[in-house]
């Protein structure tokens, strides 16, 4: 039998005073402890290997139940472990790490902003033309070099790329100062969604500075709904490793 863990805490901290909510499969129903740490986890099966959307939901509801009551680490899905001795292993031979994980994240939940990002103007007069620079003269007229089309394209791809990066600092800067004395510490992720470019914050906060936090960034999202979004308390996801240890999270 193998097993699904779903986080990570500290022993000594009560059971949490709410019933665990059924929320269908897996469920959430094994306390494993060692030495100062517990671990939540339930019985896995192969339907795991693959999960559907119901069970990725049922897992991050179990997650956050335990977080509204304590500072937890949470795992991502599909963390599973072989047999119950291995997860008591994994909770001494990691003992030190994760209670000082625990140490930074108590008290603390993730907030996050998410900012879709315009594309960048194109910049006329800044720089000239990138094919005029691969041009060679002979007999009086210009000839194209072999490649020319391509390093030209190339030319303004890493243009275009700097002028992203530019961006994203902008807007990161931009947030922060909005944000300022209200979060721990922060990390940052770019990617694409629905073809649009989006700059993700995710935000340590502490819980009694929550309400603050949203208050200082609500005239960004006052100004801007349509690309600024602000979403949580989440459980720690985004800080879930410790800064002096990889940890198998």
């Amino acid at each position: 039998m193998s097993y699904l863990v779903y986080c990570v805490l500290n022993r000594d901290r009560p059971e949490p005073r709410r019933e665990l909510p059924y929320l269908g499969y897996p469920r959430a129903s094994i306390m494993m402890r060692a030495g100062e740490l517990g671990a939540v986890a339930s019985e896995a099966s192969g339907a795991d290997l693959a999960p559907d959307l119901a069970r990725l939901l049922a897992y991050s509801k179990v997650v956050e139940w335990y977080n509204r009551d304590r500072s937890v680490i949470p795992m991502r899905y599909g963390f599973i472990l072989d047999t119950l001795p291995d997860m008591r292993r994994l909770l001494k031979d990691h003992q030190r790490e994760y209670l000082q994980l625990l140490a930074e994240l108590d008290g603390c939940a993730e907030m996050s902003a998410r900012v879709e990002l315009d594309e960048p103007q194109p910049r006329i007069g800044m720089r000239p033309d990138p094919a005029s620079l691969l041009l060679t003269r002979s007999g009086g007229s210009y000839h194209d070099r072999p490649g020319t089309a391509y390093l030209a394209k190339r030319s303004g791809y890493y243009a275009d790329k700097d002028d992203l990066e530019r961006l994203r600092e902008e807007a990161c800067g931009a947030i922060c100062a909005f944000a300022q004395g209200t979060f721990v510490r922060y990390v940052s992720e770019y990617g694409e969604r629905g073809g649009k470019r989006v700059l993700a914050l995710h935000f340590l906060v502490s819980r009694h500075l929550i309400a603050r936090f949203r208050k200082a960034l609500r005239p960004l999202v006052e100004r801007d709904a349509t690309s600024i979004t602000i979403t949580g308390p989440w459980p720690p996801y985004n800080f879930a490793r410790s800064s002096a240890a990889k940890l198998p999270i």
